[in-house]
């Protein structure tokens, strides 16, 4: 249910400039017809950043410091996305 949650919300708040990956997918679905081409697309991008492996880790250690309650799950959370920003900005993401 925090899926639909989380799509619901992104599809609200973000503009054409600026979506998520999931509502930019939803867009190529219309009345006539569903653009697999584009879908599938979408779909893989994320997957193909050479970083997706460290950003994955970030992530993973968050989430078990939260859980093993060694951290709150903002300090852990706040913790993971300083350093995805950090490695991005590094590698050029941000100009």
């Amino acid at each position: 249910m925090n899926c639909w949650n989380e799509f619901l919300f992104a599809l609200n708040l973000t503009s054409v400039k600026a979506m998520t990956l999931p509502v930019m997918a939803a867009n190529f679905v219309t009345q006539e017809a569903i653009l697999w081409g584009p879908v599938t697309a979408t779909g893989t991008m994320l997957t193909n950043l050479p970083e997706w492996p460290l950003i994955h880790e970030f992530i993973t250690d968050a989430i078990t410091a939260a859980l093993a309650g060694e951290k709150t799950t903002e300090a852990a959370l706040e913790e993971a996305d300083k350093n995805i920003a950090n490695l991005l900005e590094t590698r050029g993401y941000y100009n």
